[in-house]
């Protein structure tokens, strides 16, 4: 859904629902989310950490991100650097 369109659904709904959420998260989601899960930090930190993680793993030890990093946004840099450019 595009961001406009969401704003023109989201409004409305505000306002017929008063603001009010309904429904509501699994117990066990809302417990990895809010409670603390291990080191006294919620699960969806660990997540995150998990993530950024792997991600700094594949952009320094993959050939994929040396290529990424390689590439950037200057388009000459990374011809002279050897990699091939459209």
């Amino acid at each position: 859904m595009m961001p406009g369109t969401a704003g023109v659904i989201t409004g409305p709904l505000v306002v017929l629902t008063q603001g009010q959420m309904s429904g509501a998260a699994s117990p066990l989601l809302h417990k990895f989310i809010g409670k603390p899960f291990l080191l006294g930090l919620p699960g969806i930190l660990w997540v995150w950490a998990a993530l950024q993680l792997a991600i700094h793993l594949m952009l320094t030890s993959a050939g994929f991100g040396f290529k990424l990093d390689a590439v950037g946004s200057n388009d000459l840099a990374a011809g002279l650097s050897g990699e091939r450019v459209r």
